[in-house]
Parts: C-alpha cells; structure tokens; sequence
C-alpha cells in the first residue's frame, strides 16, 4: 500500500537536498536565512530558562 503523504513529504526533503547540495551544514544555513526573512518567533533555550525561573520566584 502507497503512502502518498509520506511519498510527498520524502519528495520534498529530497528536493531540499539537492537544493543544498546534500550539505548538511548549508541546509541549516538555509533553514535560519528563511527563519529571519519569514520573521517567525522561535524560543531559545535561555528564554526556556528565564520563563521556569520567574515561576519559580513567584511560587
């Protein structure tokens, strides 16, 4: 049985990775070039630990 979700989501990696050369290292570089352009919030790890750390002082 084809999976055709599945089928979609593997066509579009392997189209991501020719586009980056299969370069692990340029993806990366592309996925944070498209998360400043798009201006997307992001959490960070110190605003993780900023956040439980003012529950904690409130508690």
């Amino acid at each position: 049985m084809k999976d055709y979700i599945v089928e979609e989501v593997r066509e579009a990696g392997a189209k991501l990775a020719e586009a980056c050369g299969y370069n692990i290292h340029a993806f990366a570089d592309m996925l944070r070039k498209h998360q400043k352009e798009t201006n997307w919030p992001t959490v960070s790890i110190n605003q993780v630990k900023k956040s439980k750390q003012k529950r904690t002082e409130v508690l």
